[in-house]
């Protein structure tokens, strides 16, 4: 048995190098690749310091997916995270993906470069926004061949609902063997992020049972000292 946990990537980042680097899921570095010329052809993003002497500069250092982001999710998480590719909080059984604008899926212990946009970014020739690109690409495919390949049978969302929506498709149409469940602290204000990363480190460190729960959970929980709403996907 096995669990997904889908998290934010971040504006906030450490570009720092060093690492042991995996190799991307699925079709994702093709993807990667017809983005990157896109982006070099759209002046608005192409000329973002971020992206010219990060993603756009060959020789740009690459730093371990867990390590690059440090906003208020991974502030909050990181570590807990990072002990999960280490093996201090090993657990076989729990995959975890980052969702990025520019990278798409990305597992945390891949090597990536620095960057700077939003979904919902627009000037790319040929498509409207960022998130546009991704659909036109059907990345839910790649979620649903990730999940079908490694066994999962639940799914957490600590995204927020534009980067959650860019697998609606799946969210729609998943096998009902596959429990879908996203996270919300909806009191949490500007806070949210770093709520959200407050519950994963919670349970990584000490209640991971809880995220192998097979059957739809009360909502509201309370994971740790605050209480969270559980909704399906």
């Amino acid at each position: 048995m096995c669990i997904l946990i889908l998290v934010p990537c971040e504006k906030s980042k450490n570009p720092s190098g060093g690492g042991q680097f995996i190799p991307p899921i699925g079709n994702l570095q093709m993807m990667r690749n017809i983005l990157h010329t896109l982006v070099q052809n759209a002046p608005p993003l192409s000329g973002i310091p971020p992206n010219n002497n990060g993603i756009l500069n060959g020789m740009a250092v690459l730093t371990p997916a867990y390590a690059l982001y440090n906003g208020g999710f991974f502030k909050r998480a990181g570590s807990a995270i990072q002990n999960v590719v280490t093996g201090k909080l090993n657990n076989p059984g729990i995959h975890i993906l980052i969702v990025s604008s520019f990278y798409g899926l990305i597992q945390i212990n891949e090597g990536i470069k620095n960057y700077e946009m939003d979904l919902h970014d627009n000037g790319l020739p040929g498509v409207n926004t960022i998130g546009d690109y991704w659909h036109s690409q059907n990345i839910h495919n790649e979620l649903a061949n990730y999940v079908n390949n490694n066994s999962i049978t639940n799914i957490w969302s600590l995204l927020s609902q534009p980067c959650h929506n860019l697998f609606k498709p799946y969210w729609n149409a998943h096998p009902p063997n596959i429990w879908c469940c996203q996270v919300f602290q909806d009191r949490a204000g500007r806070a949210t992020a770093y709520r959200r990363g407050e519950w994963l480190d919670y349970l990584l460190r000490h209640n991971q049972g809880h995220l192998f729960n097979t059957y739809p959970l009360p909502s509201p929980q309370q994971v740790g000292n605050l209480v969270y709403d559980y909704r399906s996907c």
